[in-house]
């Protein structure tokens, strides 16, 4: 089967939630045996170019990478507030030279799918519905218009007032395109059941969590006596949570054990923020971070405090996979199928997230246990090839059956 992936980003390198979700899949389709290749925007945001893409990585995939500025100002979005009916968000990646590359590859190459990563690219659908036979495939990471709704709960003043108008935007943007696919991808099952329930008429849907490949001789989680959040740190919700959790919980918890440090990593850190985590006692801010991995699972208890955010959090998933216990917010935890006190812990009120961190920071026993439920349920649940065998069975239905797919 020859695929087509199209993403307003490069899925390399692995840094956030977004790039491993989106190369996953396409990873996966590759091992497989399938024809793969991957158009993506390479933004001021996530500058990435053809030659950074390990040798390894461009043997069976092919790659076109092209130049989109998508810059994040305020008179871009006073702009867009009075002069266009879209979401900044989507109006950030309509360009007109993407297009004529996207046109030129799929007149030069036959696709059986051409899926779409994420709600900003599906500016292309009709592109590609006019220039090929291709099925084309919506990959919905999360629903954009609800994580813009939990914002509107937090925001105050002008902000609420303009989350308010980009809700509104948001919800059209989404409704017009729903039903234009022939299939949809929701990341996971309460997902599906949102879009099934709010925008979809007649596009089959299959549940598509993002997978995680077995990973040889990884290294597990330790027992330390410490925690961590690990995430991009210009993305509104972490920065929301971490201030939440700073202010409501962290004096308390640091107070109980006044012996733990709090490791903070991720990339692209907003300079606030970090100027008001440095004044709290116990903190250690490490930027962006070589090893992922390595940092995990030698860092502790891992804290996802998050009030809002959408989709699936694939740093749950992977902290889960190498047996780190966790501690989130039941929105953190969201499009995971995981037990509380089983396979990880939730918390949601400040009360709940103090006493739970303490305890397992002064029961190593416990914490073991919950890493351990952890890693085991992702081995069973989120293995990336059967993940992308049943998403190609799905692709194959609908090749064969015209009917099923309209």
């Amino acid at each position: 089967m020859n695929i087509l992936i199209v993403s307003n980003k490069v899925p390399y390198p692995l840094h956030d939630g977004g790039a491993i979700a989106t190369f996953s899949l396409l990873k996966a389709y590759e091992e497989l045996g399938h024809n793969v290749s991957v158009l993506a925007m390479s933004t001021k945001k996530h500058p990435v170019q053809v030659e950074d893409i390990p040798s390894e990585l461009k043997k069976n995939i092919k790659w076109f990478i092209h130049d989109v500025p998508a810059p994040i100002t305020a008179k871009g979005a006073f702009i867009n507030l009075f002069f266009s009916s879209l979401p900044y968000n989507a109006a950030r990646f309509l360009d007109y030279n993407f297009a004529c590359r996207l046109q030129k590859i799929l007149e030069e190459n036959s696709f059986d799918i051409v899926q779409f990563e994420g709600l900003y690219v599906c500016h292309y659908v009709e592109l590609v519905r006019h220039k090929s036979n291709a099925k084309v495939i919506y990959r919905a990471h999360n629903v954009e218009s609800e994580i813009w709704r939990r914002r509107l709960k937090q925001a105050k003043g002008l902000e609420k007032l303009y989350i308010f108008l980009m809700l509104g935007r948001l919800k059209k943007f989404e409704k017009s395109y729903a039903n234009r696919f022939n299939g949809i991808l929701p990341i996971s099952e309460r997902d599906s059941l949102y879009w099934q329930r709010t925008y979809l008429d007649k596009s089959p849907h299959k549940v598509t969590p993002t997978g995680i490949s077995p990973m040889k001789n990884a290294k597990k989680s330790t027992a330390v006596r410490a925690l961590f959040h690990l995430g991009a740190l210009d993305w509104h919700p972490n920065i929301e949570g971490l201030r939440w959790f700073f202010k409501e919980c962290w004096p308390q918890i640091v107070e109980a054990c006044p012996d733990v440090v709090f490791h903070i990593a991720g990339r692209n850190g907003d300079k606030k923020l970090l100027d008001e985590l440095s004044m709290y006692r116990n903190v250690e801010l490490h930027g962006e971070v070589d090893d992922a991995s390595s940092f995990m699972s030698n860092h502790g208890i891992m804290l996802v405090p998050l009030l809002s955010g959408g989709g699936m959090r694939i740093k749950i998933v992977e902290g889960l996979s190498l047996a780190c216990p966790i501690i989130s917010t039941s929105i953190g935890a969201e499009g995971i199928d995981v037990k509380n006190d089983v396979h990880l812990n939730i918390a949601n009120h400040p009360e709940e997230f103090i006493a739970t961190t303490i305890e397992l920071l002064n029961n190593n026993g416990k914490a073991k246990l919950l890493g351990e439920a952890g890693q085991e349920w992702v081995e069973n649940e989120l293995d990336n090839l059967k993940i992308a065998e049943n998403v190609i069975q799905f692709y194959e239905k609908g090749l064969n059956f015209e009917g099923q797919w309209s």
